[in-house]
């Protein structure tokens, strides 16, 4: 936790043999406190990947206080985010600092 709001990084990959950590974290508490998904350390993600942050992000919403941001991803993960069209739907914010902001209600 960093100031109310729940970190959670993601390094290597995120996609259908490494979701599973990732989904139990997500769904642990979802709609307690604003999730930011940290994914700097992410070299590739996939439509499990891509999928998992929707659900994520659609429960979340559906809870009292729930937001799923997702902060910082690398060019392949932010491309495939841009082709996949979830930037519409999650907000993808450049740094976590930014993220982390939006997730207090500041930015």
């Amino acid at each position: 936790m960093t100031g109310g709001v729940r970190v959670l990084g993601v390094s290597g990959e995120l996609d259908i043999d490494t979701c599973g950590e990732l989904r139990r974290h997500l769904g642990s508490r979802a709609g307690a406190t604003p999730d930011v998904v940290d994914l700097s350390e992410c070299a590739f993600i996939d439509s499990t990947g891509v999928g998992l942050l929707v659900r994520a992000s659609r429960v979340a919403r559906e809870g009292v206080s729930g937001l799923v941001i997702v902060a910082a991803p690398g060019s392949q993960v932010r491309k495939t985010l841009r082709l996949t069209n979830v930037d519409s739907a999650i907000p993808v914010l450049g740094s976590l600092d930014a993220a982390l902001s939006m997730a207090r209600g500041n930015g």
